[in-house]
């Protein structure tokens, strides 16, 4: 985990080229305690009270399908994408 982000796959190589770097990354963008806490969160709401997007999350995560995570993306990438830059492979 120390070199690549859990929750995107993406390695700390290309995050420490563009702004910010793999420890901001880590911590602010892709923060593992928050996506835990949202699965917390749907686990003790009632499943009539979800959202379309909570939805969603719900019956992927009841059959143990992760799809809803960025995998190989996140926004600083789809950013320096846009600019034609990049900082490299992930």
């Amino acid at each position: 985990m120390e070199s690549n982000c859990f929750i995107c796959g993406i390695g700390k190589d290309y995050l420490d080229k563009v702004p910010h770097g793999f420890d901001t990354h880590v911590q602010q963008e892709h923060n593992l305690a928050n996506y835990m806490f949202f699965l917390m969160h749907l686990i003790n709401k009632p499943d009539t009270e979800y959202t379309g997007q909570e939805t969603y999350v719900w019956n992927m995560y009841q059959q143990r399908c992760w799809d809803f995570f960025p995998v190989g993306d996140c926004f600083r990438k789809q950013y320096e994408d846009e600019l034609g830059g990049g900082g490299g492979g992930s």
